[in-house]
Parts: C-alpha cells; sequence; structure tokens
C-alpha cells in the first residue's frame, strides 16, 4: 500500500510517497496499470519509491504506463538495479521534471536486498535529501535477520556528515515499535548522525491492532486474486521515518496512508 508524505520549502512543499509495487510487471501488469493510474493520479507525488520493481523493463513500463500516462514527461526515472542475492525485486525511483534535480543513486549490500541510496534536491534548493529504501526481510520469526539489515543502514547513515538529510523509506515488515530493528534505526546510540524518527511517534504493538488502523498499510485484500497480494490491512508494514535534521520541514499532518479511512480492520 502507498505511503504519502509532504516536505516543506520556503515557498513551496513537496510529496513524497512509496509503494511496494508487488512483483512488478510480472504477468497482471496490463490489468493493475489502470488502478496504479488511478492511485497515482490521486496522490500526484513530486517523488515517488517503489520496491518489488523486477526488471529494466517494469520500469519504463510503470513510467510510461502509470506515472507519465496522462501527462507524457512529467516524470522522470533511475537505471533499473539489479543486484543482490535476490536481484529481481529491487527499488525504483520517479521524479518530477522541473521539481527535483537527480544527484545519484548507490546502493548498500544486505544479506537479502540491496538498500537503494538515491541523493537528490530540490531545483533551486541548496540542501540535498539522500532517500533510502528498504525492504527488509518478511515475516515474524525472522526479527534477527531484520535487524541485521536495519544495523547495516544505521551504521552507513552514522558515518554521514552530522546535519545530514535523509528519509528512510520502504516495506519494513516490522509488527511493533519495540522490534530490533525500529530500535536500531531509531535509538540513540553513541553516533547519532544517523538516528531515524517517526514523524507521528506511533508506539505500540501495530500488527492487528484497532488502535493503529488508520495507520495500517499492508494489503487491501484478504485473499490473494487479481494480482493482489493477501493478509489483509492489519500491519504497518510501510513507513517513511526522518532524519532529525529534517525538523520543521517535515509536515507530520500531510503522512498519510493512501486510501485507508480506518474502518477496514481486516476487512
Amino acid at each position: 500500500m502507498i505511503h504519502g508524505l509532504a516536505i516543506a520549502q520556503t515557498f513551496d512543499t513537496l510529496r513524497i510517497a512509496s509503494y511496494n509495487t508487488l512483483n512488478y510487471p510480472g504477468s497482471s501488469s496490463a490489468t493493475r496499470n489502470p488502478n496504479f493510474r488511478r492511485i497515482i493520479n490521486g496522490i500526484q507525488p513530486d517523488l515517488l519509491v517503489v520496491q518489488e520493481m523486477h526488471s529494466s523493463a517494469g520500469m519504463a513500463e510503470f513510467l510510461n504506463q502509470v506515472m507519465n500516462y496522462y501527462s507524457p514527461g512529467l516524470y522522470d526515472t533511475v537505471q533499473f538495479h539489479k543486484g543482490g542475492p535476490t536481484d529481481d525485486s529491487q527499488s525504483g525511483l520517479f521524479y518530477r521534471h522541473g521539481i527535483w534535480t537527480f544527484i545519484s543513486a548507490s546502493y548498500i549490500p544486505t544479506a537479502l536486498r540491496d538498500i537503494a541510496e538515491y541523493v537528490i534536491k530540490p531545483v533551486n534548493f541548496t540542501d540535498t535529501v539522500r532517500i533510502c529504501s528498504v525492504h527488509l526481510k518478511a515475516s515474524t520469526g525472522f526479527e534477527t535477520a531484520r535487524d541485521s539489515e536495519a544495523t547495516i543502514l544505521r551504521n552507513h547513515l552514522n558515518s554521514l556528515p552530522a546535519g545530514t538529510n535523509f528519509m528512510i523509506v520502504g516495506d519494513y515488515n516490522i509488527y511493533r515499535s519495540t522490534e530490533p530493528a525500529f530500535q536500531t534505526l531509531t535509538g540513540s546510540q553513541v553516533n547519532n548522525n544517523g538516528r531515524a524518527k517517526d514523524p507521528l511517534n506511533l508506539i505500540g504493538i501495530w500488527n492487528n491492532n484497532p488502535t493503529f488502523a488508520p495507520y495500517h498499510t499492508q494489503s487491501t485484500h484478504l485473499v490473494a486474486i487479481g494480482g493482489f497480494a493477501s493478509g489483509g490491512l492489519d500491519d504497518r508494514f510501510d513507513m517513511i521515518l526522518t532524519s532529525y535534521s529534517m525538523g520543521d520541514n517535515i509536515l507530520s499532518s500531510t503522512y498519510t496512508p493512501y486510501g485507508n479511512d480506518g474502518n477496514h480492520l481486516n476487512d
């Protein structure tokens, strides 16, 4: 499910979204693309980071059949990165011309999937932002594996200069705020250059908890049909964490799991 957040500049706001596109393009992209178009057209993101992109052909199809379908040339993308032990499931970046300047893309290896790091900056603005896209190990019982991946990212972010602006987006597959991976990314350490924070400060057990129903992002389907994942809307798997340096530039009131009205827990 897609997660969106806006950041503020002196004269404008920029909308950033993250979306696990579920094995895209797969065998059902032609069927799914109209749904993707409807969602993206509703959100109008200035920048979109995706996970579970499978090929350069998939990146091109999503760019042409979804992002630029109604306004050709509105968005650009980066070259597909094929790497890591599961190199068929990677991150991708789409950004609007005239809004963002793309600077670089690099990839942090882990035991499962590479973590993408995109360096961008708003046009006519001096500060850059690092967007790190994660897709951590899924399912209960793999908390240690997720923490290992999170530790690699935290160590990398700690190595950056103090005050570096960054956001960590993607599919975390984390079930509660006390899980080690979440604590590794958000907890205080001797070196806090890479410490991230949850703009919504949601503390507790997110899994199947009605209290957090408005923030769940896992899946809108209980049964896997029509190219959709099963599982039900009962987990806060997709999140956007931010560096402390971004401060008031993050508009927390805009941090929204798009399409979730909070009334469809496992429905």
